[in-house]
């Protein structure tokens, strides 16, 4: 493993294998959290995997109420929206797994 004491700047594309980015689109059900599945994901490392999903919204408590992940492994998760709407939604998903 290489310690990089100070700043590191990238003027390109950042890629690694423990870690995986992607966007959902999902039709929520109004009203009711709404699931969908990621799949086809291959974390590298054997540490605990974690994930972050952000819905692309301009009316974030409003009409989203929320956005959260479950049932993470190194393979995927489930990604949950609660609208109070049915309008289709991306939503960024940032997975990493721990070396």
């Amino acid at each position: 493993m290489t310690v990089i004491d100070g700043d590191l700047i990238v003027t390109g594309a950042l890629t690694a294998g423990n870690i995986f980015h992607t966007v959902v689109r999902v039709t929520p059900e109004p009203g009711v959290p709404t699931m969908v599945e990621v799949t086809g994901v291959t974390l590298r490392g054997r540490g605990a995997v974690r994930a972050q999903a952000t819905a692309h919204t301009s009316v974030p408590g409003t009409r989203v109420v929320e956005v959260a992940v479950a049932a993470l492994s190194a393979t995927g998760c489930q990604v949950w929206i609660h609208r109070t709407n049915s309008v289709e939604t991306n939503i960024s998903v940032l997975m990493w797994r721990e070396p």
